[in-house]
């Protein structure tokens, strides 16, 4: 028995099921191939932007979906943490809420592509991916055990980058496409439309759900993000910082406690978090700030940058998902561990140096660069920093 991971959770963010995962052992025994991504190997830097240089004006995209939902167009965006399993993992893409039948348009010309996907993943947010294309499938008369909804549509350009339409309709492709896709190496050029958004309908109360999950990946593996190469999403509200605290050893094994900042100094061992979250206009989809600074008193200052990738800039691999995100927090009086971050609710880690004391200005910025500007300040900051990251 194949044993499947669907996972559809009913809060307020998130209402669908974004990656399949699987055994490994399991999709090679079913034909699936492994798609690079390349985590764990050097990215040469003039090839991080695959469209345009980063100091020109980049090329902004159509999306691969006509923006029709006035209210609810997006969902996930690239950064934010996923936890429908253990261990969790980035979102990766862009989620666009669609209506039914509502028709794919590849944004750039290239080579496309299609097939069925799975993933597996890692403690530290890495995932790999698996691919079985279509006319594999049709050719042996394979099954797809967790169900059609995980087929995908990826046309890869002239720079190598790769744009994947997840959640397509295998069974409803124009006739002239399906063509190239089973012939192999053939071309599409940008425009045309690929096929449809399968009908899946979920539901977050009366808001249908069905959605397209849209990857820019580059040639080195590295997903980019959508919002900055697609045509600008207007959205006029600022992002919101629910809280900072400081963070104190606790008897929980993985997991500090929380002292949030009020109207006075605290301390901290090592770091503080910082909870926030986004909304593009009056959405009900909550998503995770894009840039994250920290400035202090002394001149230096942190941030985690998710404007272009999910890249580290001095290690040139992505960033563990576990040294940005506090995944537990230790509850005080039960001495028990609960989940911090969440699919709709973000807790970003902010290192502090020992012996530290001083102000910290706090920054959250989303996509369109709107903000939100909070100021703590720290007495102390000890060594002792909890064992969260292993």
């Amino acid at each position: 028995m194949i044993k499947t991971t669907l996972f559809f959770l009913f809060l307020t963010s998130n209402v669908f099921a974004d990656f399949n995962f699987q055994n490994k052992e399991v999709l090679l025994k079913m034909g699936f191939k492994k798609i690079e991504r390349l985590q764990q190997k050097l990215l040469d830097k003039k090839s991080l932007y695959p469209l345009s240089h980063p100091e020109k004006k980049l090329e902004k995209l159509s999306w691969p979906i006509e923006l029709i939902r006035e209210k609810h167009q997006f969902i996930g965006n690239m950064h934010q943490i996923q936890t429908y399993t253990n261990p969790a993992y980035y979102h990766a893409g862009v989620d666009i809420l669609t209506k039914r039948d509502q028709l794919i348009r590849t944004p750039v010309s290239g080579i496309i592509e299609a097939g069925y996907y799975s993933y597996t993943d890692d403690y530290y947010g890495n995932t790999e991916k698996f691919f079985l294309t279509l006319k594999e499938v049709l050719e042996n008369e394979k099954e797809i055990p967790w169900g059609k909804a995980y087929f995908e549509i990826a046309v890869t350009d002239r720079f190598g980058t790769r744009y994947e339409f997840h959640h397509a309709d295998s069974e409803d492709i124009p006739p002239v496409i399906l063509d190239k896709i089973l012939s192999g190496n053939q071309t599409v050029e940008a425009g045309d439309i690929v096929g449809k958004v399968y009908d899946w309908n979920i539901k977050k109360g009366k808001i249908e759900t069905r959605h397209l999950h849209y990857n820019i990946i580059n040639k080195q593996g590295h997903y980019l993000n959508p919002f900055r190469y697609s045509k600008e999403v207007f959205d006029y509200k600022k992002p919101i910082i629910t809280n900072i605290y400081a963070t104190e050893k606790s008897p929980c094994y993985k997991a500090p406690y929380l002292n949030e900042f009020k109207n006075s100094p605290l301390e901290t061992n090592g770091e503080i978090i910082v909870r926030t979250l986004d909304t593009i206009n009056e959405s009900s989809f909550s998503q995770a700030p894009v840039l994250i600074e920290a400035k202090f008193e002394n001149g230096e200052s942190f941030k985690w940058d998710f404007r272009d990738n999910l890249i580290n800039p001095k290690t040139f691999k992505r960033h563990h998902i576990r040294d940005v995100y506090l995944f537990s927090k230790c509850n005080r009086k039960l001495g028990t561990e609960f989940r911090a971050s969440r699919n709709h609710d973000f807790f970003f880690r902010i290192p502090v140096k020992e012996n530290y004391s001083g102000k910290i200005e706090i920054t959250v910025f989303d996509q369109s660069m709107n903000f939100t500007t909070k100021t703590i300040e720290v007495i102390k900051v000890t060594s002792d920093r909890h064992p969260l990251v292993i």
